[in-house]
This record gives C-alpha cells, sequence and structure tokens, in this order.
C-alpha cells in the first residue's frame, strides 16, 4: 500500500442492512484515485463515527488525570492522517442507525459484521476508490469482529488490531477490575474480590440463562453478553487461520491487555504477522498525557504498509 501526500475531503454516505438504515463516512484524498480502501472497525464500547470518549467519568478521570474533560477521536485522527497519505478510510456512525421495529433483547454483537460487510461493499462501488487494495483496522474487541470479516472474505489484503485480547470475556474484565481497584479504588483487596466474585457469578448466570431475556445487565441485554462470550472464545482461532499479512499492536499501559495476551499473539500470528509491543500507551492509544493518537502509532503502521506493498 502506497503512503503518498494528498489532502482529502469528507463526505457522508448512508447505506441499509436489512430494515436498520446506517450513516457512515467516507474520507477521500484529493485527486482522481484510484485511493485504496482503510476501513475502521470500531471499539465495541464506543459508540460514533470519530470513536471519540470524553475523559469525565470518575474511573476514567482517575485513570487518565492528565486529560481531565478532554476528548479523544481516535478514528477520526487515523482516518485525517491515512487520507492525507493518499487512502481511502471508511468509519461508521453507530450513534445514527436508524433502528425500525428491532427487539433490542436480541441484539448480537456479531450483529456488527452484516454493517461493516454492506459498508465495504458501498465504498467499493464509490468512484475514486480501489476496490483491489482494502486494509481492516479493529480496536479492542472490535478486533474479534475484524477477523471474523477477514475470515469471510477473498478481498481483504491487510489485517490490523489495536488491543485485541485473546483471551474469554471473564478474563478480560477481571483485568480490568483488577487494573481500576489498583489505581483508582480504595485499594480494598476485600471489596476487590467481592467485585470479581460478582463479575463471575452474574457471567456464569447469563451463560446458563439464569437470567431473564428482558433484564439488562451493564448495559446490554443477557443474549449480547453470551455472543461476545463465543466472539472472545472464537478469536484465537479465526487470528490463526487469517492468510494476509497481519499487524497486531498492544500498548504495555493497556489496562485491558496482559503479557498473556501479547505472548499468544506472537505464537499465534501467521508467517506474514507481525506482532508489537508499544512502550506507554493505553488502551486508548496514547501515552496518558497527550490525548492525540500516539506517533509510534502511525509509524508502526506505515512501515507495515510499506513492507508489505
Amino acid at each position: 500500500m502506497m503512503l503518498v501526500a494528498h489532502a482529502g475531503t469528507e463526505k457522508k454516505v448512508v447505506f441499509t442492512v436489512g430494515n436498520k438504515v446506517h450513516e457512515g463516512i467516507l474520507a477521500l484524498p484529493d485527486g482522481d484515485g484510484p485511493f485504496p480502501l482503510l476501513v475502521l472497525v470500531p471499539f465495541l464500547e464506543l459508540q460514533g463515527k470519530d470513536q471519540s470518549l470524553e475523559i469525565k467519568d470518575p474511573e476514567l478521570v482517575c485513570l487518565y488525570p492528565d486529560l481531565e474533560g478532554k476528548r479523544i477521536r481516535i478514528s477520526k485522527e487515523i482516518s485525517d492522517h491515512y487520507t492525507e497519505k493518499g487512502i481511502a478510510v471508511f468509519r461508521y456512525d453507530r450513534n445514527a442507525v436508524n433502528f425500525v421495529d428491532e427487539d433490542q433483547t436480541l441484539k448480537l454483537p456479531t450483529d456488527e459484521l452484516k454493517t461493516i460487510h454492506e459498508g465495504i461493499q458501498f465504498c467499493k462501488s464509490q468512484e475514486g476508490v480501489d476496490s483491489n487494495v482494502i486494509a481492516l483496522w479493529g480496536f479492542g474487541s472490535g478486533g474479534w469482529l475484524t477477523y471474523q470479516i477477514a475470515e469471510k472474505r477473498n478481498d481483504i489484503d491487510y489485517v490490523i488490531t489495536y488491543g485485541m485480547p485473546f483471551r474469554s470475556l471473564e478474563e478480560s474484565l477481571e483485568s480490568k477490575i483488577r487494573f481500576t481497584f489498583n489505581h483508582c479504588g480504595d485499594k480494598d483487596p476485600e471489596a476487590m474480590e467481592e467485585a470479581l466474585k460478582s463479575m463471575k457469578t452474574t457471567l456464569d448466570e447469563v451463560e446458563r440463562n439464569k437470567i431473564s431475556s428482558g433484564e439488562l445487565v451493564a448495559g446490554q441485554f443477557p443474549k449480547y453478553w453470551k455472543g461476545l462470550m463465543l466472539l472472545a472464545q472464537n478469536s484465537g482461532m479465526k487470528y490463526k487461520k487469517c492468510g494476509v499479512p497481519s499487524l497486531t499492536i498492544y500498548g504495555n499501559k493497556d489496562f485491558e491487555i496482559t503479557d498473556k495476551d501479547v505472548a499468544q499473539a506472537r505464537e499465534w500470528a501467521n508467517s506474514r504477522g507481525k506482532v508489537e509491543y508499544l512502550a506507554g500507551l493505553n488502551h486508548y492509544l496514547n501515552n496518558g498525557t497527550d490525548l492525540h493518537v500516539h506517533p509510534a502509532i502511525f509509524k508502526s503502521v506505515d512501515r507495515f504498509f510499506q513492507k508489505n506493498q
């Protein structure tokens, strides 16, 4: 994938998946093209086309005190960077989805797959997009979806993930709870153990259908959580089966990642796979003091593209 200096423009795109209308942004470099396409697969926990997050929640302020009151815009910054380098970038807006008579109790994390597949097809049909060169970039648990997409398509040329866990959902949540208590809680070991016990009990009850399908559990219905557990469970197999060049990036200050994830990624990477463990970076691709996507991320991805073009 060639990296050539360009300016760029963004345009709103609208496409349908079943009975849902989706909105997204396709950023195109200036010029005639055709330009390679980079598709951003968002964190499952962040919403909106920019994957933005305002540091105002007490837990987030505790984790990132230097960023209090500021807003990070992960997808927007990545889009701007690569549009200027001559790559078209697609990101979709999960906030703008128009749900028509949809039962939210049936929602699954893999419902996003249809959206991304249709978004790719839409972008491939747009003037200026080179449908022969497509890269996927997934973030956090969105990385699990990224490898699901790559497995089902024969037109993906590169796969990139940042902060994708290689453990069960329970193990990932345990890491987050322990990190949060150690950095933001009252450091009461009994309280932490109680929180861990509650989380494990809830997941067990969800898995054994002991919670009503219409009861919200931490903002989602049980069917969604069961789907997320299965998605996490299958992620390693999908990663190992990936046949295209892959780049797996981690930050050593990411509270949702452990050394086990990094070691597993290195063990399972394909022959054209690269794993990088970057110093000082957290779950949101910055260093905790500067809200912008860290330059080390772009350097890593740029090297990957240049090596595999």
